[in-house]
């Protein structure tokens, strides 16, 4: 079963299912493959362009191979030919959205709280 909270995607593919993982380490192995270790930036901007083939079939490689070791780059490109762009797309936008959410603010020491009950206080 997919783990939301580590960015895991199950879904259905050459009659079996297959489970899409885009956490940390995914993502290295993808900045890696792209020869953008350590560009961040660029990171992102190949994320944002879910247009290109070749993006689209490394980043499933990388978020396939975890949990299906046996799987090949050109495996990658048969699961995207039967499931479609557009579903592999949702696929990896999920994967990112879940193992990386965006950080919530966080409210100032005593701004917003409140006492746990309205009953009285201690003297």
């Amino acid at each position: 079963m997919a783990n939301h909270l580590k960015g895991e995607v199950s879904f259905e593919a050459g009659g079996k299912t297959l489970m899409f993982r885009m956490g940390v380490n995914q993502l290295l192995d993808f900045q890696e493959s792209m020869g953008l270790a350590g560009k961040d930036e660029e990171l992102w901007e190949a994320l944002d362009n879910l247009r290109s083939l070749s993006v689209v079939r490394k980043i499933v490689f990388c978020g396939l191979k975890k949990d299906q070791p046996e799987m090949t780059e050109a495996d990658a490109g048969e699961v995207i030919s039967e499931v479609g762009l557009p579903e592999i797309a949702v696929i990896i936008l999920r994967a990112l959205r879940w193992a990386l959410p965006e950080k919530k603010e966080e409210a100032e020491p005593g701004e917003g709280e409140t006492r746990p009950s309205d009953g009285p206080t201690s003297s």
